[in-house]
């Protein structure tokens, strides 16, 4: 089985191929590089970015998210990124605001940054706690509570909010390992809200 036939077997078709992650026993780094060089020169494969590949299906291209996704979410299902700020308001039915530039909170970073991945441009930044599977849904209802005015908070917003805490099972003593992490007024809004009292 050649490269083409590995790559494809284990990426299949529009699904982003990192060549840094490309790893395959008996094949060297230069001979991978090289091999790739030239199935795109033959129209066997298309370079999405610097670093990124994916083998076209049709007319298809490579989706911006799926990229970001990979590069920034999530990899081989274990998370350590998710979409923040107005895009999460947006996604959790907070907000129908649909912000020019996505937010990323991920810890593939250690400063915030800018990027662009195809049309999309997106703002990198650090969590306050690194992320993880038992974490993820915790910081995502922090970065919630600390990005919204506490005057802002509508009573089917808090309902909205505490459905997700029950849904995710978020508990109050995770939550009190995480909270000294942000601004102080985070805890305030929690229990003002009454959105403390929905932890388990």
């Amino acid at each position: 089985m050649n490269l083409k036939e590995r790559l494809q077997e284990r990426y299949g078709v529009n699904q982003p191929i990192f060549i840094d992650e490309i790893r395959f026993d008996g094949l060297t780094r230069s001979y991978i590089l090289s091999e790739i060089s030239r199935m795109v020169k033959r129209g066997e494969i298309k370079r999405y970015m610097k670093g990124v590949y994916y083998f076209p299906k049709g007319n298809a291209k490579l989706s911006p998210l799926l990229v970001s996704d990979k590069k920034y979410i999530r990899k081989n299902a274990k998370p350590f990124g998710f979409y923040s700020g107005a895009n999460l308001q947006n996604r959790l039915g907070l907000s129908t605001q649909v912000p020019f530039i996505t937010e990323i909170t991920t810890n593939a970073v250690t400063r915030s940054r800018r990027v662009k991945i195809g049309v999309y441009r997106f703002l990198l930044l650090p969590p306050r706690v690194k992320i993880t599977n038992r974490n993820l849904s915790a910081l995502q209802l922090l970065n919630v509570v600390e990005g919204t005015a506490l005057a802002s908070f509508q009573k089917e917003d808090v309902e909205t909010l505490s459905q997700f805490i029950k849904k995710k099972r978020i508990t109050k003593s995770l939550v009190s390992k995480l909270i000294g992490a942000y601004p102080k007024d985070t805890l305030s809004k929690l229990r003002k809200t009454g959105l403390f009292n929905a932890f388990a």
